[in-house]
């Protein structure tokens, strides 16, 4: 993909995103407040793990970050699904689960690479 595709195809994501949020914020009966830390809460379990374990961990890996946000993501939603009031509030959780996936998927992948430069040539 050129470097024109991609702004183009960012650019629509964002349109969409944008007429997505509105439509959802003007169906809602919550307030503000209500959404704003609705919003902070996504944030929260799925980009701030990756953005500073990318930004200060030097063994960070692009599947780590991928593992952060999914595993963050699935025990954010399941806890706001089941346990809303848990004694661990599920953006915690979320947080947990986000540390776990980055740390591991990160070792993960420099382990398998290890493994796979220690093979011989064929």
């Amino acid at each position: 993909m050129t470097d024109r595709q991609l702004l183009t195809v960012m650019r629509w994501v964002v349109f969409c995103f944008t007429c997505l949020v509105t439509v959802i914020a003007l169906n809602s009966q919550a307030s503000i407040f209500s959404m704003v830390e609705d919003a902070y809460k996504v944030t929260l379990v799925a980009a701030f793990v990756p953005l500073a374990f990318g930004v200060y961990w030097k063994r960070a890996t692009p599947w780590g970050g991928l593992a952060s946000v999914v595993l963050g993501l699935a025990v954010w939603l399941l806890g706001e699904g089941w346990a809303p009031e848990a004694l661990i509030p599920p953006q915690l959780a979320g947080l947990g689960a986000s540390l776990v996936g980055m740390v591991a998927g990160s070792l993960l992948e420099a382990r398998q690479k290890g493994s796979q430069s220690l093979q011989p040539a064929p």
